[in-house]
This record gives C-alpha cells, structure tokens and sequence, in this order.
C-alpha cells in the first residue's frame, strides 16, 4: 500500500458507511497509521499489474509529519513539485 508516508502494509479496513479508512504499518517507521481512502494506493504489483502512483497533494497534518520523517532520515526526500 502506497501511503503519504511511504510504503507500508495495510492490515485492517474499516468502512463507516461514508468513508473507508485502511490501518496501515508503515514500513520505515514500523508505525501504524490510519488513512483515508483516497490518500492510500495500491502498490506496484507485477502479478496483478497494478503500477505505482505518485501522491501530488498531502493535507497539511499529514505533510508535517512526513517531513519530521524525512529530515530524520525515515523517508527518501519528497518528490518534486508536479509543473503547473
């Protein structure tokens, strides 16, 4: 599972009638995370021949953290910014 905070292994899916939310452990912290539906993607998968997709907009909550994380060193650096 492909989150804001990196790649990571998506355990539980709760679904609250309106909006789905994955539990997910990240796999650079080890962390668990919950996220919204529409900020996780699948992974690249060769076997079901899914391709990777890059995340272009993070709320601010979430962006705060990835970047404690990657000036820690858990992260790679955040992409660059998509062009206008």
């Amino acid at each position: 599972m492909l989150t804001p905070l990196g790649s990571g292994l998506a355990c539980f899916l709760a679904d609250e009638w309106d909006e789905v939310e994955w539990q997910v452990f990240v796999k650079a912290t080890g962390e668990s995370w919950w996220f919204q539906n529409r900020f996780v993607r699948l992974a690249e998968s060769a076997t079901l021949g899914v391709g990777s997709s890059p995340f272009t907009r993070l709320p601010p909550t979430l962006e705060r953290h990835a970047e404690r994380y990657r000036a820690n060193g858990w992260l790679p650096p955040a992409p660059p910014a998509p062009a206008p």
